[in-house]
């Protein structure tokens, strides 16, 4: 066990509680397949659509035109831009500031750029546990039903009465040994029955 992980939940753990695991996401930058699905075609679209705009303004050689151009160009590309900077900025950023730890008795998750968040599920009230990997052995850890919240970075979207929402699901992502840590976790939720 990395002692320079575990030393960060010393302020978390009761006086019954121990560490069984912990570890850091994957550092380095990657792409789910859920990406790659939304990235083509923004990228494909943006590509196009800058390409149009730029053929119909090179025919109108003004600075209004070259304005025109930059702005709508832009604001088309705005997403496919962002969702890049999301996967090659902050991802890896937001990765170095987060920590996980599986406890005898529940799993926490520390995180944050600028504040601490701590999240933390208790093992015996965990009724649901969803893991992907790779086969180097690396792999996301989904734990339990979604929270409702605006402001964490892991989300799905759902439509629901016609208003979209992030869905925040508590995650180990990227973590060495996912199916260990697997089924740690399940001979934990075991022994807490």
């Amino acid at each position: 066990m990395n002692e320079d992980i575990a030393n960060q939940f010393n302020d978390e753990l009761t006086a019954d509680e121990r560490i069984e695991w912990c570890g850091k996401p994957y550092q380095g930058i990657f792409f789910e397949k859920e990406d790659i699905v939304r990235l083509i075609p923004n990228l494909v679209f943006s590509s196009l659509f800058v390409f149009i705009f730029l053929r119909f303004f090179l025919n109108i050689i003004s600075f209004l035109g070259t304005v025109v151009f930059i702005i709508l160009s832009t604001l088309v590309t705005f997403s496919a831009i962002s969702m890049l900077a999301g996967k090659l900025i902050i991802g890896p950023w937001r990765r170095r500031k987060t920590v996980y730890a599986v406890t005898n008795q529940r799993i926490i998750i520390i995180s944050g750029i600028e504040n601490r968040n701590i999240k933390s599920i208790r093992l015996n009230g965990l009724k649901e546990i969803n893991v992907s990997y790779r086969k180097n052995g690396k792999g996301i850890i989904r734990f339990g039903n979604a929270v409702e919240t605006p402001w964490d970075s892991r989300y799905t979207t759902h439509l629901y009465y016609l208003v979209e929402r992030n869905v925040y699901i508590p995650e180990f992502e990227m973590i060495d040994d996912v199916k260990k840590v697997y089924n740690l976790i399940k001979k934990l939720q075991n022994e807490s029955i």
